[in-house]
């Protein structure tokens, strides 16, 4: 749990990790650890939503207004 919170934090995904915190998020609902267990599931889903959403990347975004591009001959 150490190692894949902190591959988590310093913004490392892994498909394996997903699988492993999924796997014992369902572990803890059916009672592993007793009640403490079952607090932890909700937190420990609501960290899986986070990390399984995907990341868009932008690689470049044009700020010219389109009469600006039509002056500057890239419009």
């Amino acid at each position: 749990m150490h190692e894949i919170s902190e591959r988590l934090m310093s913004g490392r995904r892994l498909r394996g990790d997903l699988i492993w915190l999924r796997a014992m998020a369902q572990a803890l609902e059916r009672g592993l650890f007793g009640d403490l267990g079952k607090c932890n599931a909700s937190i420990l889903n609501l960290a899986i939503q986070g990390a399984a959403r995907p990341i868009i990347v932008f690689r470049s975004v044009d700020l010219l207004p389109e009469d600006d591009r039509r002056e500057a001959g890239t419009g």
